[in-house]
């Protein structure tokens, strides 16, 4: 029998044809984790991820292997000692490994999206971290076909691939540009207008944001029906290089507006979060940072400093998070100046 596992979007599994139920939470928790893990975990870091809050950890553990064993089948859970694993030899299909593997349409969703398994913080934390990574792997993938169908000049895939990498971003400015500019270019104006509308919507509802001059300018092109740089490059870079949050940033509402409102003006050129050790400036930065990728095309970078020895290696670090190409006949700050001179490139100095 062949066991078919899809853990994007709502999971499931399949025995051939017949479907597999699962009771509870944590053995579907415990399936997922082997699987994409790929290795053997010892029982206690299962129970240390899983049932951290049970009452009784290792009683919690065997009862979920007990309830997975008996849905799928023992043989595709091996134990060795004390470490369990999944049996990669057996005959099986998973939706996440065939997505890894190049099929980009099997990603239909978040990883397990919607789901919470009580009572195993650190099982919660692995998934958002994951589905994070799955998230940015999904939207390279498309970024990559992106630009290959508009260098073949096919409209119409640029459309639909557009289109699925807004629903995995809504406030990413560039992808509405890219709808805009196809459907301009199939002769479909009011389709283009309709996404200059929407990005809009979303950008004033969650950021307080109007679309930037790039922006305006093209749907002033679309509205006078003047010619669309169809061409220009897509974006590839990954935006957003800060430190992964595997918790939840709650509050400090105010604060996140007010650094945005001071981000927002032009002549706000360096901001400095001052406050006592252990207050959440740096929770509060990364935050308001994620908040305001959108106005950012160039990328917004995360510098940590602690372990800086002096200002005169602060060039240094700079370059290498920006992964700044090095030439031999300027000096460091030079090629600095010039990487940035003409982008938009906020960065997050830490511990300064």
């Amino acid at each position: 029998m062949m066991l078919h596992i899809t853990l994007f979007y709502s999971p499931q599994i399949f025995q051939d044809e017949t479907l597999v139920k699962l009771r509870g939470r944590k053995p579907l928790a415990l399936l997922t984790y082997l699987l994409l893990t790929g290795k053997a975990h010892t029982r206690q870091h299962l129970v240390d991820l899983l049932f951290s809050e049970a009452a009784d950890p290792r009683g919690g553990l065997r009862w979920a292997l007990s309830q997975l064993r008996r849905s799928v089948g023992r043989h595709y859970i091996q134990t060795i000692g004390e470490q369990l694993s999944f049996n990669f030899d057996s005959d099986y299909a998973c939706d996440v490994a065939d997505f890894l593997n190049g099929q980009t349409n099997r990603y239909q969703g978040d990883l397990l999206e919607g789901v919470y398994v009580r009572d195993a913080l650190g099982f919660m934390d692995w998934l958002l971290f994951e589905r994070e990574h799955l998230r940015d792997v999904y939207q390279s993938q498309l970024i990559e076909q992106l630009a290959s169908h508009k260098n073949a000049a096919n409209h119409v895939e640029t459309v639909n691939i557009a289109h699925r990498l807004v629903q995995t971003d809504n406030l990413r400015e560039e992808w509405y540009r890219e709808l805009i500019c196809a459907y301009a270019v199939l002769g479909k104006r009011e389709a283009a207008l309709t996404q200059f509308d929407r990005c809009q919507q979303v950008l004033q509802k969650e950021l307080g944001l109007e679309p930037s001059a790039e922006t305006k300018a093209l749907i002033t092109a679309v509205k006078q029906n003047r010619s669309l740089p169809i061409n220009r490059q897509v974006i590839v870079e990954n935006r957003l290089h800060l430190p992964v949050q595997l918790t939840t940033f709650v509050g400090r509402e105010r604060e996140t507006t007010a650094v945005i409102k001071r981000l927002e003006n032009p002549n706000c050129r360096f901001l400095t979060l001052v406050g006592a050790g252990g207050m959440g400036k740096t929770r509060l930065a990364i935050h308001t940072a994620s908040k305001i990728r959108p106005v950012f095309e160039h990328g917004i970078f995360f510098v940590p400093l602690e372990t800086v020895p002096s200002a005169t290696e602060l060039a240094t670090t700079i370059a290498k998070t920006l992964s700044i190409p090095r030439n031999a006949e300027d000096d460091l700050e030079t090629q600095l100046l010039n990487y940035v001179r003409n982008k938009t490139v906020p960065l997050l100095l830490d511990n300064v």
